[in-house]
């Protein structure tokens, strides 16, 4: 478990199919995108689903700092 540098709430990692890592908010949500498969070669992967076909929820729907970490895209 760890911490959001700018929220300071609980959060895990883990990695996208990308190789992204990304932030999570501990727990179960019924409005969840995200399913985690662990996996021996990358540890745990976050395969990203539409809303509610999930039961894990990114960190960044969460965080009310999350614009300040977004970054743009090209």
């Amino acid at each position: 478990m760890a911490s959001c540098r700018s929220c300071g709430a609980s959060i895990e990692w883990a990695t996208t199919n990308a190789g992204n890592a990304i932030p999570l908010d501990p727990g179960e949500f019924e409005d969840g995108n995200i399913v985690l498969a662990q996996t021996e070669e990358r540890g745990m992967v976050a395969q990203i689903r539409s809303a509610g076909e999930g039961n894990r929820r990114s960190h960044f729907a969460s965080c009310p700092n999350a614009p300040e970490h977004r970054r743009s895209r090209r």
